[in-house]
């Protein structure tokens, strides 16, 4: 964001401060130059009710344009009130008014012009409000144009109440004089004409302003007028150091440092290219191994007996029937080995003796099958064979 920079720029917050100030000279300006022009407006059209001997003051027909002027061109083409291009100088084309109102209008305003010669904006004005609206009178005094569709002080700019105060005779009578009025209307200019918006110090505008407020006339008695003193004066030694903070002072410019080339085939470090390996479980000494107890396995009174060393299971005798072949599961947890070994009881040929030696020589000495073993494979065959 770029305001943070404008902020902190302390000829802006300067330029910021005296355009605060104009906003509170209007504040305190407003309801005096609201009060001036109604008063205004009745004293005028209370004179022309006694001069002209009129039961009521009204009209709303008359445009300026084509207003004839009560009063009359003397010479060849001078207007007698000294205005330039006044209607009285007109060949023709002029309508007085119906009423018998607006052209006295007309002169008031001419007369009371400050301006030598006096030049009112009738731009500024719509003459058919004239018996009606203070600020249609008072607005002719405002000498730059915009101000037509304007109908109180409340609507109209610092510098439009300047104008006013300054060219209207009538409030001259309200103050003790215009050179400050004058002076501050042209600081609005300096204020808000300038390009790159920036002011060395403010504190000389608001001054004035303070100033023109405190006019010993009427201004200084007024309430509106002091609240905006206060207000001035609070602005004055204010120097927005808080905006100020909202950037941190830039280092002053200087060379860019730039940073280390890097290789573009750049060695990968011997540690980054290092997989991790997984933790391996930890192996138990073979020393502290204690080796499975054996147990001793009968021929007469097998039971079903789990050695937790090698986790075979050995079948009764017992349940075997007489011509049935039992199968004797050896199978061994974890190796998905299964070996079976034909079993008959007393009344076949094989012996007790024979048969628990047929059992026995299944395993070997450490517990462990010897189905898979060649040189098991090959006794068996040569013992079936004899």
């Amino acid at each position: 964001m770029a305001h943070p920079l404008y902020l902190s720029n302390e000829k802006y917050r300067q330029w910021l401060k005296a355009g605060l100030g104009l906003r509170y000279l209007k504040e305190g300006l407003a309801p005096f130059c609201e009060d001036v022009a109604k008063q205004q407006h009745k004293d005028i059209l209370d004179n022309i009710k006694q001069t002209k001997i009129l039961p009521t003051v009204t009209c709303g027909q008359c445009a300026v344009r084509t207003l004839k002027p009560d009063h009359v061109k003397i010479g060849k083409n001078k207007c007698p009130l000294g205005q330039a291009n006044c209607n009285c100088c007109c060949k023709g084309g002029k309508i007085a008014c119906p009423n018998n109102v607006c052209g006295a209008i007309y002169d008031n305003i001419i007369t009371n012009h400050a301006s030598v010669p006096p030049a009112p904006n009738w731009k500024n004005t719509q003459s058919q409000q004239w018996t009606v609206d203070p600020w249609s009178i008072a607005k002719c005094f405002i000498n730059v144009s915009g101000y037509d569709l304007k109908t109180s002080a409340a609507d109209i700019d610092c510098t439009g109440l300047l104008h006013v105060i300054i060219n209207n005779k009538y409030f001259h009578n309200h103050i003790t004089g215009t050179d400050v009025f004058s002076k501050v209307r042209k600081y609005r200019s300096e204020i808000f004409r300038s390009s790159t918006m920036e002011l060395e110090n403010a504190n000389t505008y608001i001054d004035d302003m303070i100033a023109v407020l405190q006019d010993g006339k009427e201004l200084i008695y007024r309430k509106d007028a002091k609240e905006a003193v206060k207000k001035l004066q609070e602005v004055a030694p204010a120097n927005f150091d808080q905006y100020a903070a909202v950037v941190p002072p830039q280092p002053a410019p200087g060379p860019v440092p730039q940073p280390a080339p890097v290789p573009q085939h750049a060695p990968v470090p011997q540690q980054a290219q290092m997989t991790p390996k997984r933790a391996l479980a930890p192996q138990p000494d073979p020393a502290e191994v204690v080796p499975a107890p054996v147990v001793p396995v009968g021929i007469e009174h097998l039971q079903c007996v789990l050695d937790q060393g090698t986790g075979f299971r050995l079948l009764s005798f017992d349940a075997m029937s007489n011509d049935q072949l039992q199968m004797v599961p050896t199978a061994r947890a974890g190796m998905g080995l299964h070996v079976s070994t034909p079993i008959k009881n007393k009344a076949t040929q094989t012996s007790r003796d024979d048969t628990e030696q047929s059992i026995v020589s299944e395993y070997d000495s450490d517990g462990r099958t010897g189905v898979n073993r060649p040189e098991l494979k090959d006794k068996d065959k040569s013992e079936e064979v004899s």
